[in-house]
């Protein structure tokens, strides 16, 4: 417990607030670094403005001949800086040494870097764009990289490494904080009771669409009983809205006389009430922006849920054009048994997931929407939005139908067809990274929202479009 509250550090002008073993120890040699570097640059600075209006040339003024050197002088200003360098050597020495060797029973995680996305994969086999991890545990982060130089950076937690492709690299650590928190309100947006919700890093609350008769039997007991009579008791196909917290549990949403409130898996209601105003700064802003312009009173209670806690990753090499999108987080779970469930859930749910729910699950998180986006709009790469089922023209000036055998081929083989107007820089995504059956729920996304398929075609084979080019014939895949 003392060695906890000793590594945790405040928030300063130079550095985030510290959540690991090292962070107490790593701020202090800064601050000590810093202080140093201050103290001479005022001590040489306010020397030199002074030797210089002291000792200026004047006129009818006759120099002095040259001095010679001080034996005293030249000693203390050797043997001092020497001191300095010896301390800040051992003690940086001994940290990094603490940084370099993680302890033998550290929990292995294995982090990916691609541009422009991290994937962290679990011993289970769970892979999942957010790295999670337990408080108060050894975590060892075995590194590597599908294309080009990364960097992980962890900044509450002290620690960054490089990764080269080609080669492994690691870094550990162990978070001592996992104090997160989940804050829901209820406003009232466009003359509707709206439940909105962050987490405690200002995020908003993953919404959820979950299937009535799915639902935990104590959840459906309440929903239940808000129907005034059985005959109105909610189908078991009925959707139910809900938020998705950092640490894998499911906050639902019911309505009462029109006015939404919000429950866990349990059934029960908020654990804490909090007045608006003593939120935190981050969490009253993100509030606010999500009512969409509608103010939020200073005395309203909002309800707050324990949950995992949140913090930035980045990658600090510039690795290409889009390198400031390389961003995830780090997830601290506050007990170890919260950190087993919610790795079991999540594996679990990965694996069940309809092929269009996978899809747009994947979209989000290996990196695709970082450089597609699905409103036609361009980015790094063409738009998915009317791509499936239509002609695109090659850099080679050459027409490819957009079907499954180019989009397999696109993503394992990107280089091999280059849409015309865009670089070639998609990194390959081999089967250890993309499954076959991950590779379907994309193409059953890329169906979902192009115009050039029907209900038939999403659940069979897709078709030439009506829009061919008149005399074009179908082009041969690879």
């Amino acid at each position: 417990m003392l060695q906890a509250i000793l590594a945790l550090s405040d928030k300063t002008f130079w550095l985030p607030r510290g959540g690991s073993t090292v962070s107490g120890e790593l701020d202090s040699l800064f601050n000590v670094i810093m202080w140093i570097c201050v103290f001479f640059f005022l001590l040489v600075t306010v020397l030199l403005v002074w030797f210089v209006l002291r000792y200026r040339h004047r006129p009818g003024v006759t120099r002095d001949p040259a001095a010679g050197h001080s034996t005293a002088l030249e000693i203390t200003w050797t043997l001092i800086p020497s001191i300095i360098c010896v301390f800040l050597y051992y003690y940086g020495f001994r940290q990094y040494m603490n940084m370099a060797i993680e302890p033998p029973n550290s929990y292995e995680i294995t982090a990916t870097g691609q541009m422009w996305q991290w994937s962290f994969t679990y011993p289970n086999g769970y892979t999942d764009p957010q790295l999670h991890v337990p408080v108060n545990t050894p975590v060892r982060v075995v590194l590597q990289s599908q294309d080009v130089i990364h960097s992980l950076y962890l900044p509450l937690m002290r620690v960054k490494k490089d990764v080269v492709p080609g080669r492994f690299n690691r870094l550990w650590f162990e978070a001592t904080s996992a104090n997160g928190a989940a804050y829901l309100t209820n406003v009232t947006i466009n003359g509707k009771p709206t439940e909105i919700g962050v987490d405690v890093g200002g995020v908003r609350l993953a919404p959820t669409q979950d299937k009535f008769g799915s639902l935990p039997s104590d959840v459906q007991a309440v929903l239940a009983s808000k129907s005034p009579t059985p005959t109105t008791r909610p189908a078991a196909d009925k959707m139910v809205e809900g938020f998705s917290l950092l640490n894998g549990t499911t906050l639902y949403v019911i309505e009462t006389n029109g006015t939404p409130s919000v429950i866990d898996g349990a059934g029960a209601t908020g654990r804490q009430m909090i007045p608006f105003e003593s939120l935190p700064a981050e969490v009253r802003s993100a509030l606010e922006e999500e009512t969409k312009g509608v103010s939020i009173p200073a005395n309203q209670p909002v309800q707050a849920y324990d949950d995992a806690e949140p913090s930035d990753i980045y990658c600090a090499a510039y690795c290409g054009t889009n390198h400031s999108m390389m961003r995830s987080r780090v997830i601290v779970h506050r007990t170890q048994a919260d950190f087993d469930k919610w790795l079991a859930g999540a594996a679990a749910k990965a694996m069940n997931l309809p092929p269009l729910e996978l899809g747009k699950k994947l979209y989000m998180t290996k990196g695709c929407a970082q450089c597609h986006t699905i409103d036609g709009s361009k980015l790094v790469g063409p738009s998915w939005k009317d791509m499936w089922g239509r002609m695109e023209k090659m850099s080679d000036g050459k027409e490819v139908l957009v079907d499954e055998p180019y989009v397999i081929e696109s993503i394992r083989s990107p280089l091999a067809k280059i849409v015309e107007g865009f670089p070639p820089q998609m990194p390959p995504f081999p089967p250890d990274m993309v499954k076959d059956n991950e590779v379907k729920g994309l193409i059953a996304f890329m169906k979902s929202i192009s115009s050039h398929t029907s209900a038939a075609d999403r659940a069979g084979p897709t078709s030439a479009p009506a829009t061919r080019p008149a005399g074009a014939a179908p082009t041969t895949q690879k």
